[in-house]
């Protein structure tokens, strides 16, 4: 009973810190921003699913896996960001103010640049790559035309993500909910008026649909600029254009094993979404529709652990150790238990929501089989979600690169072939193998966690005041 008892326990002493600008934060009031824009995020996606379901199943369909080449790169311009915000993080922890504005000068410039340029390297490319994603016809057709303006202008939406990390970093997780937020009903109000064309104007289905979400991006951008503007934070454009030879090479050890790992994930998916092609487009479809709603079982995981890196970089900044220890191991017990639960949620709605969707027997077949098997998913997910972003957090990134290459290679895409097609399992297969993925990766970060190694990979050497 005792065990038990300790077990559940919640230490709220380690659950709250001083932000840059003097006032206590706790994780709670961290994570509730994060988690509404993370499930804000994932509500355009269902958005412009379930309204393009009803123009067409194909458009749907094609949209979807256009969208997940389009996550994979904002992914790494993300973690990149990201990346380089452990520097931005720890700093801020030991009060470093002038270092911490360097780093985020950086981390915007270079993120703006690349995507610019790789957007608009993969618009020109658009039908090749979504041939290479296994869509062909008229799934082929209305993917190319929503990926090449919407990856063309995708600039716009990586200036979001990476202006989120830097004001959460300095303690203003609400900023980026706001822009989120304008972003989501612009979205939709736009969809809407494109789709079901209450009035007219001159855009049409998909490409409508992408003309829109770039609209709804460059208006929140604005708002997003102006936020920023009034935090005062120590941008320094030539930090930017020539960094610090000290800075350059903290952004090199620390930024690019960041990005490799979630980057290199993101591509995994992106393969195994063409291993599911060759089970058949009913498949296809099938997970594009259940995606829509199973993206609802980790935000508040996955916000937890955002919330989780925060106060770990903070705690690191400070090299005050334990509590970051404790804290890390205290969260991921309750993004277990969170997501186990949402998970059973979604096991018994699934047939619901799947007719909500289609009225076709074979999608709504797998679809069920697949939000079951996706509970062990989740587990692991909760896993991840913590661990990953606590081991990024404290600055241990090569253990994370291995561990996570090795698994998303091996696990995520192989055991989907083998699962998937080699041995005639279908989506269920390509499931099963995210789980091991997401299991095995979640127990190696735990353990290295544990084993406090981790305490060695920091930014800031000395104790501070």
């Amino acid at each position: 009973m005792q065990a038990i008892k300790k077990f559940f326990h919640y230490d709220r002493s380690i659950a709250s810190f001083e932000g840059a600008d003097g006032k206590k934060l706790t994780l709670l009031a961290i994570m509730l921003p994060i988690l509404l824009e993370s499930l804000l995020r994932n509500t355009m996606g269902t958005v412009n699913t379930f309204i393009l379901s009803r123009y067409s199943e194909s458009a749907a369909a094609a949209t979807a896996t256009a969208t997940e080449l389009m996550n994979m790169k904002s992914l790494f311009y993300t973690l990149i960001s990201a990346g380089v915000n452990i520097i931005v993080v720890q700093n801020i922890g030991a009060k470093r103010m002038k270092e911490a504005g360097e780093a985020a000068s950086l981390s915007i410039s270079f993120c703006f640049l690349i995507s610019l340029v790789i957007g608009i390297v993969m618009s020109i490319f658009a039908e090749p790559l979504m041939h290479m994603m296994g869509l062909e016809g008229q799934l082929l057709s209305e993917a190319t035309q929503y990926f090449r303006i919407v990856s063309a202008l995708n600039f716009i939406s990586t200036l979001i993500t990476t202006f989120s990390p830097i004001t959460r970093a300095y303690g203003k997780t609400h900023y980026s909910l706001i822009v989120v937020l304008l972003m989501n009903a612009l979205n939709a109000l736009f969809n809407y008026i494109v789709i079901f064309r209450p009035f007219e104007v001159p855009l049409y289905g998909i490409t409508g649909v992408a003309i829109s979400r770039v609209l709804a991006e460059a208006i929140a951008l604005i708002v997003n600029i102006v936020l920023v503007a009034k935090m005062g934070i120590k941008f320094d454009l030539k930090a930017a254009i020539r960094p610090k030879m000290e800075l350059l090479k903290q952004v090199l050890k620390y930024g690019i094993p960041s990005s490799i790992v979630p980057l290199s994930w993101s591509l995994s998916q992106v393969l195994s979404t063409r291993i599911m092609a060759e089970v058949g487009s009913t498949a296809l479809i099938a997970k594009s529709f259940v995606n829509s709603f199973l993206n609802y079982v980790t935000p508040i995981s996955a916000a937890m652990g955002q919330a989780t890196a925060l106060m770990i970089g903070w705690y690191i900044g400070r090299r005050e150790f334990d509590k970051a220890y404790r804290l890390n191991l205290q969260n991921v017990k309750i993004g277990v238990m969170i997501n186990i639960v949402i998970s059973f949620i979604f096991i018994l709605l699934g047939d619901t929501l799947l007719r909500g969707l289609t009225d076709n027997e074979e999608v709504i077949a797998i679809g069920k089989e697949v939000v079951f098997l996706n509970l062990f998913v989740a587990i692991g997910k909760a896993m991840n979600n913590v661990e990953d972003n606590a081991l990024r957090s404290a600055g241990d990134v090569m253990y994370q690169s291995v561990i996570g290459l090795s698994s998303c290679w091996i696990l995520a895409v192989g055991c989907c072939y083998i699962f998937g097609v080699v041995l005639g399992w279908g989506l269920a297969g390509c499931w099963i193998s995210f789980a091991l993925d997401e299991l095995g990766r979640g127990f190696a970060y735990l353990v290295r966690w544990i084993s406090k190694k981790w305490q060695t990979k920091g930014i800031i050497k000395e104790k501070t005041a």
